[in-house]
């Protein structure tokens, strides 16, 4: 699972930025710290030498009590923050 939309990255108009999720920290009972790549797009995503070459990381908190919900609502989450709500999944 991942989402993609248009995103400006240092003034780098960018059609369709590949976000997804790297990394889950935490529990139900403290919440979670969820970590999101952005790169440019799907293809370079999926390369593996690419795997580390983001353009940018980033963290949010998450509070679930359903850990086998903790991607579909850190995604969720995700695009809610102004610069990705016009994202779709992908």
């Amino acid at each position: 699972m991942a989402i993609k939309g248009a995103y400006t990255w240092r003034g780098i108009n960018l059609p369709e930025a590949y976000v997804r999720i790297a990394n889950v920290q935490g529990n139900p009972r403290d919440g979670f710290a969820v970590e999101f790549c952005i790169y440019s797009s799907q293809e370079f995503a999926a390369d593996d030498a690419n795997k580390f070459k983001m353009m940018q990381g980033a963290q949010i908190r998450l509070e679930t009590k359903d850990p086998t919900q903790v991607f579909a609502e850190g995604y969720a989450a995700i695009k809610q923050r102004p610069e990705m709500e016009n994202f779709i999944d992908c």
